[in-house]
């Protein structure tokens, strides 16, 4: 009896193994070893608050234009690897350049601080 409860139990594992293999969404792909440097985007990101915070609304939207810029060209490795992350980290980019755009500063400073916390969540390279 214990043979047959063995054997039994096996099957139903390997059909429960079988089905969540079918199932289950992919993983997505691990990033480089290396992770991804982040540090220029953010510097960008920083520059443009600072200018905000001044009240230089055409300095902050001229930096944030050159971050973009950066962004798009740049960033492709990580947007390769993980779309979903870096699709977050451009859209609230581009939210920051739309809250400059309007003039409202406030809004500006709360979603470049916003931009910064989602630019944290990316990996970064190891440290040698």
């Amino acid at each position: 009896m214990l043979n047959l409860l063995s054997i039994r139990n096996a099957f139903l594992a390997g059909a429960v193994w079988a089905m969540l293999s079918v199932l289950a969404p992919a993983l997505p792909a691990a990033p480089p070893a290396s992770g991804y440097d982040m540090t220029p985007y953010e510097a960008m990101a920083k520059e443009s608050l600072k200018l905000v915070t001044a009240g230089d609304m055409n300095g902050a939207l001229k930096k944030a234009r050159e971050l973009e810029a950066k962004w798009d060209s740049e960033a492709t490795d990580l947007r390769a690897a993980e779309p979903a992350l870096w699709d977050l980290v451009d859209k609230q980019m581009d939210a920051a350049i739309a809250a400059i755009t309007s003039g409202d500063a406030k809004k500006a400073t709360d979603e470049w601080k916003s931009y910064l916390e989602k630019t944290a969540r990316v990996p970064k390279p190891e440290k040698k």
